[in-house]
């Protein structure tokens, strides 16, 4: 038996800029829900976070994703089983009231939404689904682990040694991975950025949110219920593009049509011909981005101590590593740049 296995969807995100729904809604409409059709699958394992705010959802979201993802469930008989998570909880310290269990008991026929401890068995695989795990259920959630004899544990977890975002370093609070000894494979919401040890699984985001998805794999899983094998299907979409203008950009080549509704950033090293940049400049202005900003560094120039190309390209870390390797400071300087890399992605994260 395969299902499909997505998490951390966020609906509403960017408080509920219409852009970024159209992204996603593109995402279900041309890849997840034709994908499902093709291989035949008639069952969702969402891992949590399906939406993004936690103390209220606006109108305009709930509709358009009731029409392009939950009625699409009835539409093709596919059954979700939800995980609640910590986006989808109005308590920080409890799981009582949330937005799943608030909007969607009208599609209980097609949604089963996991607000406690949950085995179940498909494809000869018993599966224990866990949902958030906060400062009321800690002690409850955690015996019930151990205690289950399931093979297969999938939750939203906050787990030490894996990365929530790529070059943030690895997460040190949270669950130590040994609580999860019991299973024999674990699979994940809540971190954006898939990762694996080759027992748990972080299956990270479908799609890109902030600066820091910039560049890095986002999709989901097609998960085959008897061998565990997880096929990724990636998403070729983009929201963040970035673009280097410098002597090698192909202006003449360049679709300035896909940057409608999306977050641009131009970096330029190089500008020989100020009226041709001008002209490039107004043209992607034309199509209307959901956020554009252009970054000159072409004027830039440096002596000795910075990598002059990481200058021009925009490239922070690379700016601040070669900074910091390059210094007299005494200080331990991996440490350092572990610091300033945490605090980098963090940054991005909140752009």
């Amino acid at each position: 038996m395969k299902v499909a296995v997505i998490t951390d969807t966020h609906f509403g995100i960017k408080n509920d800029a219409s852009e970024f729904i159209d992204y996603q809604i593109s995402f279900y409409t041309n890849q997840f829900f034709p994908k499902l059709l093709e291989e035949g699958i008639d069952t969702i394992f969402h891992l949590g976070d399906i939406f993004d705010r936690r103390k209220y959802t606006n109108h305009q979201t709930l509709t358009r994703f009731r029409e392009s993802f939950f009625g699409e469930l009835i539409n093709h008989n596919i059954t979700m089983y939800l995980i609640v998570g910590n986006h989808d909880t109005y308590f920080k310290s409890t799981n009582d009231v949330n937005t799943p269990g608030l909007f969607l008991e009208g599609y209980s026929s097609h949604v089963h939404v996991i607000e406690e401890p949950t085995e179940l068995t498909f494809g000869g695989t018993d599966i224990l689904f866990m949902p958030w795990i906060n400062a009321d259920n800690y002690h409850d959630y955690l015996n019930v682990m151990k205690k289950s004899k399931a093979d297969m544990l999938c939750g939203h977890f906050e787990i030490r040694g894996f990365e929530m975002n790529r070059g943030g370093g690895k997460n040190t609070s949270g669950l130590k991975a040994e609580t999860f000894d019991g299973f024999n494979t674990v699979l994940s919401g809540h971190f954006h950025e898939p990762s694996t040890d080759g027992r748990i699984t972080y299956l990270g985001a479908p799609y890109e949110y902030t600066w820091a998805d910039h560049d890095c794999d986002r999709g989901f899983y097609i998960m085959d219920c008897e061998d565990h094998e997880m096929a990724y299907i990636r998403n070729p979409d983009h929201m963040f593009y970035r673009i280097i203008y410098d002597e090698d950009f192909d202006i003449e080549s360049f679709d300035v049509d896909q940057l409608a509704g999306k977050v641009v950033r131009i970096i330029v090293g190089e500008k020989d011909d100020n009226d041709v940049f001008e002209d490039f400049i107004e043209s992607i202005e034309r199509v209307g981005p959901f956020s554009f900003e252009v970054v000159d560094n072409s004027a830039y120039h440096i002596d000795g101590d910075v990598d002059e190309e990481s200058l021009k390209n925009e490239d922070t870390l690379g700016i601040v590593t070669s900074y910091v390797d390059q210094s007299d400071i005494t200080l331990d300087k991996e440490k350092l740049n572990g610091m300033f890399r945490s605090l980098y992605v963090e940054a991005l994260a909140v752009d």
